[in-house]
């Protein structure tokens, strides 16, 4: 029994094999003519640069204002899931998993300087964004005081004679609150310089005719076998 399943797999490969190879030239025309169009493609479409920049998040009072995962999901949901929009930017990632205030961005523009300006523009709202988070902390604290000057002014009006260690503590908090040093305040910043390519990627054009190419072949064998099963069918 056994001999006569491997017997049945020789002949049917061999006849997988046939029908191949009658069916060679359109394997070629197919393959050819899908690797032809994506060349023709790939030679319209412009040539990119690409610059790479390494960020540093912004921090007030060596604490950081958005905690860098949370801050990777919000930039590539602006910037590089979104196509539509500009800047347009490839990748936004940490590579170094256990640095918590540095990623890498990666850009690619027309030009050299549209490249650099499209990173910088990401800088430049994480920047706002720095400000932003900065004055919601200010008003924050802000809150806190009122609370306390609330806190004392009920504290007095309740005991007017006595003398309160507690609103000594409550002016010791409010005072600590009170200072703010907006020099502490540290935007986020590119590290070093930016890295661009002074010769535009051409390795992704290679990649796609390549790529096309084994599609191609791959996709005309699928159509013969596919159209082979048919016949096999209507003339069972």
């Amino acid at each position: 029994m056994q001999k006569n399943n491997y017997s049945k797999d020789e002949i049917n490969l061999g006849e997988l094999f046939d029908t191949l190879w009658l069916q060679k030239k359109l394997i070629i025309v197919i393959t050819v003519t899908i690797t032809i169009l994506t060349g023709i493609y790939v030679s319209n479409k412009s040539s990119t640069y690409e610059a790479t920049a390494l960020i540093k998040t912004g921090n007030y009072q060596n604490s950081q204002l958005q905690k860098l995962p949370e801050l990777l999901r919000e930039l590539n949901f602006l910037f590089v899931y979104d196509k539509s929009r500009t800047p347009y930017i490839n990748s936004i990632f940490n590579r170094d998993f256990k640095a918590k205030t540095m990623f890498e961005i990666k850009a690619e523009a027309l030009s050299k300087e549209l490249a650099v300006d499209n990173i910088r523009q990401v800088v430049s709202y994480m920047q706002s964004n720095d400000v932003n988070n900065f004055n919601r902390i200010l008003s924050m604290k802000n809150k806190k005081i009122s609370l306390i000057d609330e806190l004392i002014n009920l504290i007095k009006n309740k005991h007017p004679k006595d003398d309160h260690q507690e609103i000594a503590v409550l002016n010791d908090k409010k005072l600590s609150l009170m200072v703010t040093d907006k020099n502490s305040l540290k935007t986020a910043k590119i590290v070093g310089k930016i890295i661009i390519r002074n010769k535009p990627t051409k390795s992704k054009k290679i990649r796609m005719i390549v790529v096309a190419f084994i599609i191609g072949f791959f996709l005309s064998i699928f159509l013969i076998l596919i159209a082979n099963t048919f016949k096999s069918k209507k003339i069972n």
